[in-house]
């Protein structure tokens, strides 16, 4: 599979040209990882998996309906379609095999443990 549709991504395999992907944060990390800096292990679920669960969920129309009346000047209906949209995910499902990904790649982070402690960090890609 190649890393622009990969479910997640180790440190190790990205970094700055990776931000489309990993988002800043995700891709910084790969940086100083790739640089030798001292990182704790990690990975990031890219914006491929995302995109997947919006698809998985039918979200992508319902969520661009939502945005193409949007006036971007108007606070309240921002937060408003915001909030809306927010909405649409919470309830959103995501798929058997991206959560299986995850599950495994947690699992692997921890060495064999399901109680790993982990930093979890939103990351907005360009």
């Amino acid at each position: 599979m190649s890393k622009d549709l990969s479910i997640v991504a180790d440190f190790s395999s990205i970094n700055k040209d990776d931000i489309v992907l990993a988002g800043g944060k995700g891709a910084n990390l790969g940086e100083l990882t790739q640089a030798g800096f001292c990182v704790p292990d990690g990975f990031v679920i890219t914006a491929a998996a995302y995109r997947r669960v919006l698809e998985f969920n039918q979200l992508i129309k319902p969520i661009n309906a939502l945005l193409k009346p949007l006036n971007h000047h108007d606070t309240r209906q921002l937060n408003q379609t915001s909030q809306a949209i927010k909405q649409l995910i919470l309830r959103a499902r995501i798929p058997p095999d991206i959560a299986l990904t995850i599950i495994n790649n947690y699992i692997k982070l921890g060495h064999g443990s399901n109680h790993a402690l982990v930093a979890v960090r939103s990351s907005a890609t360009a």
